[in-house]
């Protein structure tokens, strides 16, 4: 699948859903580990976002930790490696709100300028039972973050 947003600036390529374990992952992809790929996961700080960030991180994957507050997400990364002190992954925090368009601008101009690959984007992000409102964006709330 490949779609290409030319006002966002958005390319997908090789768009994939993977459901199962990490080794049935690894399995699917053909490869061995996930050692040095570079992932970036939207909201992991709490949830099946934070689980995969830390399964990949114990796996030796470099996981970029999008999220709005470095605060919580800082006391993940501390808990993720007192809990796996021997990965040879790595955890890094840039920040990203999703409900502005100038953050993911500069979020994207980031992960550009300073990642000579990006590998895996595992979007995660979403609100749950948000009342209907709009972003400063002027797009529905629910909609914008998903």
């Amino acid at each position: 699948m490949s779609i290409i947003l030319t006002n966002l600036r958005v390319r997908l390529y090789n768009v994939h859903y993977c459901w199962g374990n990490y080794e049935q992952m690894l399995k699917r992809y053909g490869r061995k580990s996930i050692k040095n790929l570079t992932i970036v996961i939207t909201g992991c700080n709490s949830g099946i976002g934070k689980e995969t960030a830390r399964e990949l991180y114990r796996h030796g994957a470099r996981v970029i930790m999008a999220n709005r507050n470095r605060l919580q997400t800082e006391q993940v990364i501390q808990e993720f490696q007192k809990q796996y002190p021997s990965s040879d992954g790595q955890l890094i925090f840039k920040h990203l709100d999703l409900t502005s368009m100038d953050s993911v601008n500069r979020f994207s101009q980031d992960i550009i300028s300073s990642e000579p690959r990006l590998d895996i984007l595992i979007s995660n992000a979403a609100v749950f039972g948000a009342p209907i409102s709009l972003t400063d964006d002027h797009f529905e709330l629910n909609m914008q973050l998903c």
